[in-house]
């Protein structure tokens, strides 16, 4: 039977983002250190962000039970201001630096890097983050550009790379080489189609 989800005392959803088998909110209300995006779930690669890292992390299915999320960006602490969570892997653009910081899968770079929580360079400062099932794609907000990272076996980078070595683990967008970006504008703030 479907019933209220319990998150921890003083806080409430914000937002929220389902995997394959996970799932994250984006906490508001009273939050302890920063730590606002809460996860549960199937952790086997990381993708609720604790407990064993990416190989092989622990399951919780009470969020009530667990701790929150830490997202470390040059040594600080800091919070979350969107999420997005694909089939095994989320992520984050944190409130200060605007930073992108992926965890969970990495099998094909979705997580954009190492295990672990990664600080994705996007070449900027985000605006936000969008998940697929096995790719990420990030909105810059110093220029209205996206660029995006992970599989590419349909397209689903947005760009035409002959040669791409599509299960490569690792893959960031630097990696691909010189990725034209999607969606440039004419002015700031004022996309193009």
């Amino acid at each position: 039977a479907a019933g209220d989800i319990v998150l921890p005392a003083a806080t409430y959803a914000l937002s929220i983002g389902t995997g394959q088998m996970h799932t994250c909110v984006l906490l508001g209300g009273v939050v302890v250190n920063n730590s606002n995006v809460l996860c549960w779930g199937g952790n086997g690669d990381g993708q609720c962000g604790h407990g064993g890292g990416t190989t092989g992390g622990t399951s919780d299915t009470v969020p009530a039970r667990l701790a929150p999320i830490n997202f470390f960006v040059n040594g600080l602490i800091e919070a979350a201001r969107s999420i997005c969570v694909g089939a095994t892997h989320t992520c984050v653009v944190t409130a200060t630096s605007r930073a992108v910081v992926c965890f969970g899968s990495n099998t094909v770079g979705e997580a954009g890097g190492d295990d672990g929580h990664n600080v994705v360079d996007v070449g900027g400062a985000a605006a936000a983050v969008a998940c697929g099932r096995r790719h990420t794609c990030a909105l810059r907000a110093t220029d209205n550009r996206v660029v995006c990272f992970g599989s590419h076996v349909v397209g689903e980078l947005g760009v035409d790379v002959d040669g791409l070595l599509l299960n490569t683990r690792g893959r960031i967008p630097a990696d691909i080489g010189p990725v034209p970006d999607i969606g440039a504008t004419s002015s700031p703030g004022a996309p193009t189609v």
